[in-house]
């Protein structure tokens, strides 16, 4: 059985989500990062290991959206890995709404 992504718990994740316009010679921001190829954009994951955080970015037409997760930071038991599958997860269900 999948986790949710958005369950009760409030020591589990964090979650924000921003949006950008790429107006002009404004590009998406993945360089640097892991792609992800399965959200049919392109995608990447960013981890901020320091800071227990990671953000899913994607580029759908002349947008960047960006999902950060922030980990548990009271118990520190969530790993990337559970992160990154929210994060694609979350951004799943995002991409179709846009």
């Amino acid at each position: 059985m999948a986790r949710d992504p958005l369950g009760t718990d409030p020591h589990t994740i964090g979650v924000g989500l921003n949006l950008l316009t790429l107006t002009g010679s404004l590009k998406c921001q993945t360089v640097g990062s892991s792609p992800i190829d399965s959200l049919g954009v392109e995608a990447a994951w960013h981890l901020t290991q320091a800071a227990g955080t990671g953000s899913v970015i994607a580029c759908p037409s002349r947008l960047q959206v960006q999902i950060t997760l922030v980990g548990d930071n009271v118990t520190h038991t969530t790993s990337e890995a559970m992160l990154r599958a929210d994060g694609v997860q979350l951004m799943g269900l995002v991409l179709p709404r846009l």
